[in-house]
């Protein structure tokens, strides 16, 4: 039977353009999730104090590749997202690509990784694929 926590209070706090959302369970006091939001309002990162997990965000949205000839070749959905889950199985990364956009095998993603994201610096390849830290250290 899973308990179900429901949160006291916030603690809310912004660090570097970073808005840090952090509840705590009513009846102990104890640190229950930690969420960064980005400056656009949306997720990037939750954290799970009870189960150690830890969930982070890549927002395709806006992002847009072109062909040779400089023409659109993809423009990424507002749901498109990468997801960096980290559980006690280790890293999971999951590929959530908008119905009309061309690349839905999560083979043919990882693949053409390099093609699909070259707007995904090693800098933030690299906060994505590690724990910590919660914060990213640069602008996503």
């Amino acid at each position: 039977m899973a308990i179900w926590f429901q949160p006291n209070y916030k603690n809310m706090k912004n660090l570097n353009g970073y808005k840090i959302v952090q509840d705590y369970i009513s009846r102990t006091g104890e640190l229950w999730h930690t969420e960064v939001f980005d400056v656009k309002g949306k997720r990037i990162v939750l954290k799970d104090h009870i189960s150690k997990e830890i969930t982070k965000t890549y927002y395709l949205e806006g992002k847009i590749l072109y062909d040779e000839d400089g023409e659109i070749d993809i423009a990424y959905k507002e749901t498109s997202t990468i997801d960096f889950g980290y559980t006690k199985k280790g890293l999971e990364i999951v590929v959530r690509f908008d119905h009309s956009d061309p690349y839905t095998s999560v083979d043919r993603f990882v693949r053409d990784w390099q093609e699909l994201l070259p707007f995904m610096t090693s800098e933030i390849l690299t906060y994505f694929i590690s724990e910590e830290p919660l914060i990213p250290p640069i602008e996503l």
